[in-house]
């Protein structure tokens, strides 16, 4: 697969994804799972059952800028090429 094709390939992949907002994580995945199928794409995402019964906004809440998760200021790639 040349870069333009796999871009577009991983375009159509986050397009297809569902929103998170008040899903839990199994939730999330059922219906990014059934939204692949759909669209004939051959990926399944998959997690421990026993570990998945949890609101998406708990596992990633608003403090991920948080000093006091990471010493470091969570961003993006662009802000690192801002940077440099």
């Amino acid at each position: 697969m040349d870069s333009k094709n796999h871009r577009d390939f991983i375009l159509i992949l986050l397009i297809l994804l569902p929103p998170i907002k008040d899903k839990t994580l199994v939730d999330w995945i059922n219906e990014s799972n059934q939204n692949l199928i759909s669209n004939k794409i051959n990926i399944k995402l998959q997690v421990n059952s026993s570990n998945s019964d949890i609101k998406i906004s708990e596992l990633f809440g608003n403090d991920l800028n948080s000093q006091d998760v990471f010493p470091f200021y969570y961003g993006t790639i662009h802000l690192l090429k801002a940077i440099l």
